[in-house]
């Protein structure tokens, strides 16, 4: 297999919605295995213990304002604090 990059990708959104998802959004970029490795390595800085199988990787198909962003979607555990850089929203109201 030949993965050309796996840096996270720039302009990243980082979101965690209610019921302990966490989201990492990249607007209009490939959804390649390169890139989703990317966005796993993005998420590992800030949950160390995330595995591999635990990450949901995909491109968001149906929505008004994210509509071909690149995703992954992972279950954290809330702490007393959030990581920094992550914004806190309601539901999630998209279908990937």
């Amino acid at each position: 297999m030949n993965v050309k990059s796996t840096e996270p990708p720039k302009y990243t959104k980082k979101r965690l919605y209610k019921g302990n998802i966490a989201v990492i959004l990249v607007g209009y970029c490939p959804d390649t295995l390169d890139r989703f490795v990317g966005l796993y390595k993005e998420a590992k800085k800030d949950f160390p213990g995330l595995k591999p199988e635990d990450v949901t990787c995909s491109k968001v198909t149906k929505s008004d304002s994210i509509q071909g962003y690149t995703i992954i979607m992972f279950p954290f555990k809330k702490g007393p604090k959030n990581p920094e850089d992550w914004e806190e929203y309601g539901e999630i109201n998209f279908n990937y």
